[in-house]
């Protein structure tokens, strides 16, 4: 005969963590309930017995159970699993998150949170010493390898008195000391700087812990970071005074001999020359993103706060003369693609910019309808190069040009073609004729609407302009 145990005989062998979901109480805990060895003898005795004295059946025959069972050692309860919990789990549908658990919960999210943001902000230390590392580096080539030999040559008092300034490598000169501070500007001023820095990184991070700040060597480093508003400032002239100095055999044997020993073997050293102003946009990056992972209570917020916002004001205010130095960078780059370039065109100006570029069609003006050449039309403030993409398609050969310097160039829209066309063209050229008098004119079929008017837009800017320079 079985023997029906009250609820409040089951057990719990490890507690349980009610869940709103009632069958998830399974996942938690393992409910055990208690059942008996069969003895029909034992429980029919006991059931007579409560029977007698009791008119309640079923109250005395569970309460004989308990007792014969807890009497006779024979009938002493086993454990098992319960399989069947439904009842328990129904009671915990409805179950919720009392004040304590929902406290302890969100201890423990913050904890997982904060230590979150205190290995990402190791991360940015680690990657932010290893690009000032690496920066420091370059600078050490830059002056070891290059600056140093140059000036020592500048400053050798055979080379002043015999060549009145010019210093030499065998029997050709270099440069003049001039140049030389014109291309490396105040170089040794940042090495320094960032060296020394540099140090004070390597320092901090023997001593690195959670609540370890970084915002005291931040706040040192800015104020002497006013060494690069000249260092920018004179990059246009740098660039062009390199490229001049390119042109002599002397110079670019040593260039090319000091490049072989340098860890930046393979990169033009006119890039080289810009790391600077590439390294502070870096900075800025890496410290924004340790500021935007340091907790609001983290000793090195607030003032983590005042180095962005410095870091910030600092870029802002460079802002023009960087984008002054990429101008001339980009424009000096691109006519080193550019094969077969006249020599009149490759002197480049420091008011030269490139406005547009294009992969278009050049149409034939006395065959419209046919495809037309591939070529690419660079669109500069004071010139448009008509070029032809190099059959591997790293430069291009050169084609044509028209120098909108003379004040005779002009472009107008042709609407009714099917197709997007602009033409260029000079004063008193016929359009449906391809040469008239020697002056070429230029029918373009380019993708979209789009880029013929910003052709249109930007040529007509450009050349009313240089027009009205003329007339002034």
């Amino acid at each position: 005969m079985s023997v029906f145990v009250p609820l409040h005989a089951y057990v719990v062998k490890t507690p349980l963590y009610p869940s709103p979901l009632g069958n998830s109480m399974r996942q938690h805990g393992d409910l055990l309930h208690l059942h008996t060895a069969k003895n029909d003898d034992a429980v029919t005795t006991a059931s007579s017995t409560s029977s007698t004295k009791s008119g309640d059946i079923g109250s005395s025959f569970l309460s004989g159970s308990i007792s014969s069972i807890a009497s006779n050692p024979k009938h002493r309860p086993s454990i098992s699993l319960a399989h069947d919990v439904e009842i328990i789990d129904e009671a915990c549908d409805d179950y919720t998150l009392d004040e304590d658990d929902a406290f302890i919960t969100g201890k423990l999210w913050g904890l997982k949170h904060s230590e979150s943001r205190h290995q990402a902000r190791e991360r940015v230390l680690i990657e932010l010493f290893t690009e000032e590392q690496r920066y420091v580096h370059t600078l050490q080539s830059l002056y070891n390898l290059f600056y140093l030999p140059l000036r020592a040559q500048a400053s050798s008092d055979d080379a002043m008195s015999s060549r009145g300034g010019l210093f030499h490598v065998g029997k050709a000169s270099l440069c003049t000391a001039q140049d030389l501070r014109v291309v490396f500007r105040n170089l040794e001023q940042i090495y320094q700087l960032h060296s020394q820095f540099l140090n004070d990184l390597r320092d901090r991070m023997q001593i690195w812990g959670a609540a370890q700040i970084l915002s005291d060597l931040l706040l040192q480093l800015h104020p002497s970071l006013r060494v690069y508003s000249s260092y920018v400032e004179s990059s246009p002239e740098a660039i062009l005074a390199f490229e001049r100095l390119m042109r002599s055999t002397a110079f670019k044997k040593f260039i090319e001999h000091a490049m072989e020993n340098a860890p930046f073997k393979g990169t033009a050293f006119r890039t080289i020359l810009q790391v600077p102003i590439t390294h502070l946009r870096r900075y800025q990056v890496l410290l924004n993103t340790l500021f935007s992972n340091t907790d609001p209570f983290h000793p090195d917020y607030v003032k983590l706060r005042i180095c962005s916002r410095q870091i910030a004001a600092i870029l802002a205010s460079l802002s023009p003369r960087v984008s002054r130095a990429d101008n001339v960078q980009k424009t000096v780059e691109l006519q080193h693609l550019i094969k077969a370039l006249p020599a009149a065109l490759t002197t480049a100006s420091l008011h030269r910019r490139l406005l547009l570029q294009t992969d278009c069609y050049r149409l034939d003006a006395m065959a419209l309808s046919q495809p037309g050449d591939s070529r690419t039309y660079f669109l500069f403030n004071d010139l448009v190069v008509c070029t032809k993409r190099t059959k591997d398609g790293t430069g291009y050969t050169y084609k044509d040009h028209v120098d909108l310097k003379q004040g005779a160039a002009n472009i107008r829209d042709r609407p009714h073609a099917k197709t997007p066309q602009f033409e260029i063209y000079t004063k008193g050229t016929d359009s449906d004729v391809a040469f008239v008098d020697g002056i070429q004119s230029h029918v373009l079929k380019v993708d979209t609407v789009e880029v013929k008017m910003e052709w249109l837009r930007a040529f007509r800017e450009s050349a009313a302009q240089w027009q009205r320079q003329r007339k002034g």
